[in-house]
């Protein structure tokens, strides 16, 4: 009876591709997320309310992160969202969008 012993990887990216229990509704926000910043015509970082409100919607991802998370890697998430975040210049430490972009 062998047994099979995956590495943090592989169960990351087997829970993007297949979640199951809670790792859906974090797939599926952070799916919705990166739609809405990839398809959007807007140009997010121009735009002060949607671009404060997009940057709250990365703070309460963040803060999912502390819950749940299945088969997910943390680190990973905090990472694209913290990159997110810096695309479309929202200041996490500070809650708000950045001046002078």
């Amino acid at each position: 009876m062998g047994t099979h012993v995956t590495t943090w990887q592989e169960r990351h990216y087997a829970a993007l591709a297949a979640p199951r229990g809670p790792e859906r509704s974090i797939v599926a926000l952070m799916e919705g997320m990166d739609k809405y910043l990839t398809h959007s015509h807007l140009d997010i970082r121009r735009d002060y309310v949607l671009g404060e409100s997009f940057g709250q919607i990365l703070e309460g991802f963040i803060g999912l992160l502390n819950g749940e998370t299945g088969r997910l890697d943390c680190g990973s998430l905090d990472t694209w969202a913290r990159t997110c975040a810096d695309q479309i210049g929202y200041d996490l430490d500070r809650s708000q969008m950045r001046e002078g972009l």
